[in-house]
């Protein structure tokens, strides 16, 4: 048996399904997908230089420093750019050079001042001599003073003239050690700045002794592989 419900009743309870129907539609569509991730528990990254990497720069090519760098360290102390390159014979000539060279200017100044002094001791006693054989001895001492009266006497004797070129000697020689001292500087800084340039450079040198007693040299460089 079947009942059948008022046209009135039916429209009313067919508008309370659709409004239903578009309340839950909105609702179901505001709730997000995925699981909110809280703002204290994002981590950001830090601007990292690329230089600062681990395995950039001169690290990711194996070498020890810059060639800046190298030329840097052999111009403070020669031989320490190639030393760090492993170059240690050619390092270790720049070393010695440098070092003997500041040796023999310090020993240079030493016996620059002892011929200073003997000098000015016979000049010493070269205007003694005149003072005393002066009938005028303080005006004789003014006219030392302001000509160069004493000047050419100690030219005219032996020793004194010996002493004032030995004392000029020495003065050149100063110049020299500190020109040598420069150059020595120099030479290293350079060989150390290109020793970093050539650190990669695939080629190796071969010393091998030769039955007449000689040395000969041998130069490999490859220039790619060979195909089987």
């Amino acid at each position: 048996m079947t009942h059948r419900l008022p046209r009135a009743t039916a429209r009313a309870l067919l508008g309370t399904l659709c409004a239903a129907a578009a309340v839950a539609t909105p609702a179901a569509a505001q709730e997000p997908d995925t699981i909110p991730v809280p703002v204290d528990s994002v981590v950001i990254a830090p601007d990292v230089p690329v230089a600062a990497l681990p395995g950039q720069g001169d690290a990711a090519q194996g070498q020890p420093m810059s060639p800046r760098g190298a030329f840097v360290r052999s111009m403070v102390l020669p031989g320490w750019g190639q030393a760090a390159f492993g170059s240690h014979l050619r390092g270790g000539v720049f070393f010695a050079g440098w070092a003997g060279n500041w040796f023999m200017n310090f020993k240079n100044v030493v016996r620059l001042d002892e011929a200073r002094d003997r000098y000015r001791l016979r000049a010493d006693e070269l205007r003694e001599s005149l003072l005393a054989a002066s009938p005028d001895p303080d005006s004789l001492a003014m006219v030392l003073d302001t000509t160069d009266l004493l000047d050419r006497t100690i030219r005219a004797d032996d020793l004194g003239d010996n002493l004032r070129k030995l004392v000029r000697a020495r003065k050149a020689q100063r110049e020299d050690w500190i020109a040598w001292s420069i150059f020595w500087i120099l030479a290293s800084g350079v060989d150390g700045y290109v020793t970093a340039h050539l650190a990669d450079f695939p080629a190796t040198i071969d010393v091998e002794p030769e039955r007449d007693g000689g040395v000969s040299l041998r130069l490999e460089i490859p220039f790619g592989r060979r195909r089987p």
